[in-house]
């Protein structure tokens, strides 16, 4: 498939940018000024369907912001095989955990079909950070609130695995129980 990336850096079309930004739920936090600032150290990425936009343990540091379109987020399991995380769509961001900890990253993540999204580096934050303070804490906070509600999420899914285990654990358990008697018969 050909690459149909193209990337365009702010500040020209910010300005034209900024209502349709405002309503986007990641920059509901931030003023229009406070936007266009964010802007000007961000690029502006489109990505074909089925175009990978992050390859999962790829050491990168870059914060993605879905504008238009969905993302695929998938994890590679033991065996091998391709595990669908999730969707995302407009106003959600990905890439934040390696943004943060310098971390490889978590998971691949693919265009699901046309897709247009920010992308802000770490060191091109951190210069955000240091003349504009108080839009680098309304990003961080948005980012801290989307990791515990994915954590909750997370934890109520450990909790439900193991206070319900599934029908197939169980039913190995007594295979497992039957074979050891039997073998202890012997």
């Amino acid at each position: 498939m050909a690459r149909r990336t193209t990337a365009s850096t702010f500040p020209k079309s910010a300005r034209l940018a900024i209502p349709d930004l405002s309503a986007n739920t990641f920059f509901a936090d931030l003023s229009e000024r406070e936007i266009a600032d964010f802007l000007k150290v961000c690029t502006l990425h489109s990505f074909a369907a089925g175009e990978r936009i992050v390859r999962e343990n790829d050491a990168t540091r870059e914060l993605f912001v879905i504008l238009k379109g969905t993302t695929r987020i998938g994890k590679t399991l033991y065996a091998g095989d391709e595990k669908e995380l999730g969707l995302l769509g407009p106003g959600e961001f990905f890439g934040e955990m390696a943004f943060l900890d310098g971390g490889p990253r978590s998971a691949s993540v693919w265009a699901a079909g046309e897709t247009v999204a920010l992308r802000i580096d770490r060191d091109a934050f951190e210069k955000l950070a240091a003349r504009r303070p108080g839009i680098a804490y309304k990003v961080a906070i948005k980012i801290a609130c989307s990791l515990a509600d994915r954590l909750r999420v997370s934890n109520d899914m450990v909790e439900s695995f193991f206070s319900s285990p599934n029908k197939a654990i169980l039913e190995f358990k007594t295979r497992l129980m039957k074979i050891q008697s039997m073998l202890l018969r012997r």
